[in-house]
């Protein structure tokens, strides 16, 4: 018994030696450790190659919570029994989880510690792939969530769906410094919801030659007391540095912001107090303000040793009679700022490739001329919140080319801008030409040349009234574009003798003059809306009581516009007279969908492909008067679908279809001269009840075209009297009667 006992005890204790020699020498396989020569070379690139290989242990993820409400989370208690936590949680030996290579699998945060108040220290990491989910998404290479007294330096956090480091819900007295934050698709760094009093410093933030960034350190929701600075920040798409939505006493220093050509703000404050920025060195770029309050922004403090593209960057809060050696006693402006500012001259500077090359903010009586503003990322001038009477004229702006439009706008005007003179200003390949955003009522837009520019050459957007926009050249606004475009319930502004165009065979403006959204009471008059490539003039959705009068919208050596002039879904009480339409490739002058009681009176419309006029789909009640409709390759007038118009006094010749009714009744027409038209008259489809409502006849041509007098109330054409119908209508009222009467006959 004894001897089978000594047996089992020696073969257990051979196997057990055994299997522990065997897991000893796997461990201790060459093929389980990771050359030094794998890191990641971007860390050369950006100054990282003293680094140690991060890649002792690779993990899925790791998650603290000292609260331990996290499922499958450890506190810091525990996580100090796996390899790769250290420390003791004290200033002294704080926690410390180093040399950890992370790929998160697109789930979830790299790293997340929460609910920690203990001292740590993340080092020496490489975390990829958090998972995305948009610029709302919520994961993070490395994520800090009601953390306190963290230090993260020397890590690479790169190349995760949403953002580098993320610090949410009253995260405070945390440092990040020195780590590589590259290819973060959305933010490299991201504080928000109370998280104060934290430091970043000396963080490399960008994007390489392939990946993608949007924002470099975002700041957002009540994130006070932090300090920003020393950062490299490199071509973040959208913006370098923002603070915004309360984000109150934090230092913006000593950061440097280079574009590369692609980010549109370098540093940017909206909405925030008490926020320094200083010392920063901005290229491609510039800084950006904005709140609705001036005494907010007078607590800004924007040092004049902060450069743009190597000039000074000149902002004054409530000065007044400012002039050239308020703008050069540093140096020649890389770019202005004025806030709440009086009675000053901005005049004769090169400002380029900044974010906005000059900017007003509840300014009034500047005067800002002979300007030559080139490249800036957002608008070469841009006027915000109640600049009043100041004059912008002679300039010349243009944009930049992102190699596929051009971009930047050259002048903007934004929430209750008004009373300003805007003219005589050269605006060449910008996105927008002219922008008038919110309540800018009564400015003078005069004399400017507006052209090839990507988008829209002068656009009003949302109660925009009583503005002037007279004598204006508009030309060669680019793919998609519009000449001059007011939307959404501009009213009682007068569009004047402009020139809007299309002059280049196969370019992309849609539309030379364009009113959309209840827009109502404007004046276009005298304005030439030739070879656009879809309408010269269109009227859209609910705008009324508008005058399209001696317009010219017409093909001139070109086949680019198919509608000389259109209004279209419930566009009523207008008045279009005295226009030119000719030579459309589909119709003269259209009225669509619900328009009704407008007045279409003494227009020219000729040689357009298919109709002079055409009123289609339920327009009603219009009135269509001496109009002179020839040699269209439809119809003169055509009416589809439309009842109760009145259609008088117009010449119709040499068209297919003098005078076309489909499907349309109780029309009123008379005196008109429908003349060598292959068919003088036609009705089509259900028409009942049309003909001349002075009387009770209407005319049927016959489309006789030897007869040049055939007006289409000539008593000597066959005619269809009103009353006819009535007595059809008896008639078969009559013969029902007789039928009936037989059949009960019958049963008797």
């Amino acid at each position: 018994m004894k001897s089978k006992t000594k047996i089992i005890v020696t073969i257990a204790f051979v196997f057990f030696c055994g299997n522990a020699l065997f897991n000893m020498n796997k461990y201790l396989n060459k093929d389980n450790f990771v050359e030094s020569s794998t890191l990641d070379k971007s860390n050369e690139k950006y100054g990282f190659s003293h680094l140690k290989d991060s890649d002792y242990w690779t993990l899925s993820n790791i998650t603290i919570d000292d609260d331990g409400g996290t499922y499958g989370s450890l506190t810091w208690t525990q996580a100090i029994s796996e390899d790769w936590c250290t420390g003791q949680g004290t200033w002294a030996e704080p926690y410390l989880i180093e040399n950890v290579t992370i790929n998160a699998g697109g789930l979830g945060d790299g790293i997340l510690i929460r609910d920690s108040t203990a001292p740590f220290v993340i080092r020496n990491c490489t975390i990829n792939n958090a998972a995305g989910g948009g610029s709302a998404g919520i994961y993070a290479g490395i994520k800090l969530y009601q953390t306190h007294n963290g230090t993260i330096t020397d890590n690479n956090c790169s190349n995760n769906g949403v953002t580098g480091i993320r610090l949410e819900s009253s995260c405070s007295n945390n440092t990040i410094s020195n780590n590589l934050i590259t290819d973060n698709t959305w933010y490299g760094v991201y504080m928000l919801d109370d998280s104060d009093q934290n430091m970043v410093f000396k963080n490399t933030i960008g994007i390489t030659q392939t990946g993608i960034q949007q924002y470099g350190v975002w700041l957002g929701n009540n994130c006070n007391d932090n300090t920003l600075s020393n950062n490299t920040l490199e071509g973040n798409g959208e913006q370098g540095i923002r603070l915004t939505t309360l984000c109150d006493n934090n230092v913006i220093a000593n950061n440097s912001i280079d574009s590369l050509g692609d980010t549109e703000y370098g540093i940017s404050v909206e909405y925030v107090t008490n926020v320094k920025i200083l010392g920063n060195d901005l290229k491609g770029c510039g800084i950006y303000v904005e709140d609705d309050s001036i005494s907010d922004l007078s607590t800004l403090s924007i040092y004049i040793n902060n450069t743009v593209n190597g000039k000074p960057v000149y902002f004054y809060t409530q000065q007044n009679n400012l002039d050239a050696k308020n703008f050069t006693h540093a140096g020649n402006p890389g770019q202005i700022i004025l806030v709440g500012c009086t009675d000053s001259v901005i005049s004769n500077f090169n400002i380029s490739y900044a974010t906005v090359g000059i900017h007003l903010l509840f300014s009034e009586n500047i005067t800002i001329s002979h300007n030559n503003l080139e490249h800036n990322r957002k608008e070469g001038i841009f006027l915000y919140r109640n600049c009043v009477n100041n004059t912008i004229f002679n300039n010349s702006i243009s944009g930049f080319f992102d190699g596929f439009y051009f971009q930047g706008n050259a002048i903007m005007l934004q929430q209750s801008c008004s009373d300003n003179n805007i003219s005589d200003n050269y605006l060449l390949n910008n996105y927008w030409g002219i922008y008038l955003r919110s309540n800018c009522d009564r400015n003078d837009i005069v004399n400017n040349t507006v052209n090839e520019n990507s988008g829209i050459g002068i656009y009003l957007w949302v109660d925009n009234d009583w503005n002037n926009i007279i004598n204006n050249t508009v030309q060669d606004n680019g793919y998609s574009g519009v000449g001059i475009w007011l939307r959404t319930r501009c009213n009682n502004n007068t569009l004047l003798d402009n020139v809007a165009s299309n002059s280049i065979s196969g370019n992309k403006q849609n539309w030379g003059i364009y009113l959309s959204d209840d827009c109502n009471s404007n004046k276009i008059l005298e304005n030439t809306a030739n070879n656009n490539n879809d309408y010269g003039i269109g009227i859209v959705d609910d705008c009324d009581y508008n005058n399209v009068s001696y317009n010219e919208a017409s093909n001139v050596g070109s086949s680019n516009q198919n509608t000389g002039i259109i209004f279209e879904v419930a566009c009523d009480r207008n008045i279009v007279a005295n226009n030119i339409v000719q030579k459309s490739t589909l119709h003269g002058i259209i009225f669509l969908s619900g328009c009704s009681y407008n007045e279409i009176t003494d227009n020219l419309v000729h040689n357009n492909t298919l109709c002079g006029i055409f009123i289609d789909d339920d327009s009603t009640n219009n009135q269509i008067a001496r109009n002179n409709v020839t040699f269209s390759g439809k119809a003169g007038i055509q009416l589809n679908s439309s009842n109760s118009n009145r259609i008088f006094e117009n010449i119709a010749k040499n068209n297919t279809f003098g005078l076309l009714l489909n499907s349309s009744s109780f029309n009123c027409f008379y005196d008109n001269q429908l003349v060598n038209n292959t068919y003088n008259f036609l009705e089509s489809g259900a028409c009942i009840g049309n003909g001349d409502c002075r009387s009770s006849s209407i005319p049927a041509p016959t489309g006789d075209d030897d007869d040049d007098d055939d007006d289409d109330d000539d008593d000597d054409e066959p005619a269809i009297p009103y009353g006819s119908y009535y007595l059809i209508l008896i008639c078969i009222s009559v013969m029902g009667l007789v039928i009936y009467i037989k059949r009960k006959k019958l049963k008797i």
